[in-house]
């Protein structure tokens, strides 16, 4: 790629000196480079250089591999010093923000792709959507920088004017770990764990009662650290509608204005019979479902990382960073145990159940900014050419693997991923290729407390603690949902802009 450089004297303010001086003959250490400051930031680990390299039970996952694809990508664009920061700001708003109006924060920086919508018109961030329709010269078996990426997938990252501002670093592992000695005291080959959601229900019914014939009182046979399998049952529902509502943007997953066109034309009815006896309400049926995984969990006091890592809970709902973080530990842990994915919603459950989704994995994540001060220092090329070296996978498996919490954007292998991590990888790569014959969905792909925004994200998983505490009725949740719904798309289609006569 073409490099664009800035006059010597605008360039003063940001560059730092290599060693030499500025003196005399011409040689490359005496050029002024251009700097690039990166926050390595994540969302499942961070990617900053650990002070140690040695392992030990206070830095067990010692790291410095992101330190190093930045060396050797500077070798290969010698007009740029790379400095990584010691530590990252962690996506926090009250440091980020300041800099943003500013033009002071780094070149490239991490926060929450959830941002986006709320910080367009500011001219805070790059808009990337050009430069992921070239070509990624790191990637030749793709044509387009964009083709890295599961086209769902990455629809999740696009802001709402139909672009993109930040580049996603890895993928998000999902799935239950499992304490398998706690699931032999209830009787269970250990062996065969469930596969069903019929059969996951069953495991904690028959925990429970061991645990109460026992007398026991400090263990659990489930508990979550976020509604994961909801989303997973919600797919699994309503992903019937797919053929006929993902339609406007093909790429696997109903989006917001899918979903209220679905509405206006009476396919998706989470408001049908609310007044009467919920007859033929599958949002109803949805509900009920997550109320009945909502009973078994662990009160909201339980702390479900730590008793897992203590053996005291049976079944934990986790992401990458809660797998890494428990493994840490995995040397005291006295018990056998292991990750799988979500079972799958079946008829024998609800006859309404449909395709389920992929499992494995849910999603992308780590969100990369390129920000105005690299606009304003001239180091944007350098930057998206930074990120194209960092995504393209031979570096991308290096840098996500060596973190031991993420699955790399296209895995070439479970080697050197972190034993916790490689049966979701491998069952995610075998769902994804069912993906194209239909047996299976993507991950999320109809998730209505996604899509319709944070405002109904919060009050569906308001309405769910609600439900599991006793404190409302599962018809009481539905119609305070189903209006909430409504309310949300009518209010979209009102101020969206969208062409509706396109629906």
């Amino acid at each position: 790629m073409k490099k664009k450089f800035l006059p010597i004297l605008m360039l003063l303010p940001f560059v730092a000196a290599c060693s030499g001086g500025g003196g005399g003959g011409g040689d490359d250490t005496d050029v002024e480079k251009k700097v690039i400051i990166v926050d390595g930031g994540g969302d499942i680990g961070n990617f900053n250089t650990t002070k140690s390299m040695t392992q030990s039970s206070l830095n067990p996952y010692p790291y410095n591999t992101l330190e190093t694809l930045i060396t050797e990508w500077e070798a290969l664009n010698p007009e740029y010093d790379v400095q990584l920061l010691s530590t990252s700001s962690n996506g926090d708003r009250t440091v980020l923000v300041p800099q943003l109006d500013a033009g002071t924060a780094p070149d490239i920086t991490y926060q929450s792709q959830t941002v986006i919508n709320s910080d367009l018109g500011k001219d805070y961030y790059v808009n990337l959507t050009s430069y992921l329709n070239e070509p990624n010269p790191y990637a030749t078996d793709y044509e387009k920088w964009i083709d890295l990426y599961n086209p769902s997938e990455i629809a999740t990252t696009q802001a709402s004017d139909g672009d993109y501002y930040c580049i996603a670093l890895e993928k998000i592992p999902v799935g239950i770990m499992v304490n398998k000695t706690m699931m032999a005291q209830a009787g269970y080959d250990e062996t065969k764990t469930p596969t069903t959601f019929k059969e996951f229900l069953a495991v904690c019914d028959a925990y429970d009662a061991y645990k109460s014939s026992n007398g026991l009182t400090s263990t659990e046979a489930y508990s979550t650290t976020y509604m994961w399998y909801n989303i997973a049952l919600e797919s699994n529902i309503f992903s019937k509608h797919l053929a006929e509502g993902d339609v406007l943007r093909q790429n696997g997953k109903i989006d917001t204005e899918e979903m209220a066109r679905l509405y206006s034309k009476g396919i998706y009815q989470p408001d049908k019979n609310l007044t009467s006896d919920f007859s033929g309400n599958e949002y109803y049926e949805y509900i009920k479902l997550c109320a009945e995984l909502g009973t078994r969990k662990a009160s909201k006091s339980f702390d479900a990382v730590s008793n897992f890592r203590s053996g005291n809970l049976m079944f934990l709902e986790a992401t990458g960073q809660n797998m890494r973080t428990i493994a840490a530990y995995s040397d005291s842990m006295d018990f056998d145990w292991e990750v799988i994915p979500y079972p799958d919603l079946t008829t024998d459950s609800y006859s309404g159940a449909s395709t389920p989704c992929v499992r494995g994995c849910a999603g992308l994540a780590t969100a990369w900014f390129v920000t105005n001060s690299a606009v304003n220092k001239g180091t944007v090329d350098g930057c998206i050419d930074l990120l194209r070296f960092l995504t393209a996978p031979e570096q991308n498996n290096r840098m996500i693997g060596d973190l031991k919490g993420g699955i790399p954007l296209n895995p070439t292998s479970t080697d050197g991923l972190a034993d916790h991590i490689q049966n979701l990888v491998e069952i995610y790569t075998e769902d994804s290729a069912l993906l194209e014959t239909g047996e299976r969905v993507n991950w999320a792909a109809f998730n209505s407390w996604d899509v319709l925004g944070y405002s109904f994200n919060s009050t569906f998983i308001k309405n769910m603690e609600d439900v599991e505490n006793g404190v409302k009725t599962v018809d009481t949740a539905t119609t305070a949902l189903a209006n909430s719904i409504v309310s949300t798309i009518n209010n979209k289609i009102s101020t969206e802009g969208w062409d509706t006569s396109a629906w």
